[in-house]
């Protein structure tokens, strides 16, 4: 667990895609360090029918929140809970953070 109670998921499909995107010696000594603060969540083991990606994930791991910046895949389900998971972009989530519960 993070501080604050924040604790970082990603999914394996999105480390092994930043594996793979990395070139230089210095790029991968940067994303074992960043793997170090974040638990990295394996996919569904079946095919869910889904038209957000990265949602199946996110709901098998329990988390609350669906945090990314890609607006062309995600800007449509904006502030959409789906399953569970709060679909949001990054500044949404900060916010979030700042406004009391």
């Amino acid at each position: 667990m993070a501080a604050g109670g924040i604790e970082l998921l990603s999914s394996s499909y999105i480390v092994a895609g930043a594996w793979r995107n990395l070139d230089l010696p210095q790029q991968h000594e940067r994303l074992k360090r960043l793997l170090s603060a974040l638990t990295v969540v394996p996919e569904p083991d079946v095919a869910l029918p889904c038209r957000v990606p990265l949602l199946p994930a996110a709901i098998r791991a329990g988390a609350t929140h669906l945090v990314r910046g890609d607006r062309a895949r995600f800007g449509p389900y904006r502030a959409h809970t789906l399953g569970g998971v709060l679909v949001c972009m990054p500044g949404d989530y900060l916010m979030s953070l700042r406004l009391p519960q």
